[in-house]
């Protein structure tokens, strides 16, 4: 849960949609994003908003370095699923090990 207060700002906003991503789409969570504009303590807040409903891609969220490995982990599975289409297969199903 996120809790906003006076002293909310910019990178405390970050580092919870960092976790929110995380939980989405590494950990498959269900996640439940609820803002009013109430808790708006930065206009800023309203850019980072507009860009995860827009597209999902929130341009300054992550450092350059962090979004270079996760440009290189996205081309790899592109790479294998170019690879596995080639191959001919059909399907693909993914198992979770609990």
């Amino acid at each position: 849960m996120i809790v906003i207060s006076g002293q909310y700002g910019m990178n405390d906003l970050k580092t919870d949609l960092q976790t929110m991503y995380n939980k989405a789409g590494v950990k498959d969570e269900g996640v439940m994003f609820l803002f009013t504009d109430g808790q708006i303590t930065n206009e800023r807040f309203l850019v980072y908003i507009n860009d995860l409903l827009s597209s999902g891609d929130i341009s300054d969220l992550y450092a350059p370095e962090d979004k270079d490995v996760l440009r290189s982990i996205k081309q790899f599975i592109r790479l294998l699923f170019k690879y596995l289409v080639e191959q001919g297969v059909k399907k693909i199903f993914f198992f979770e090990k609990k």
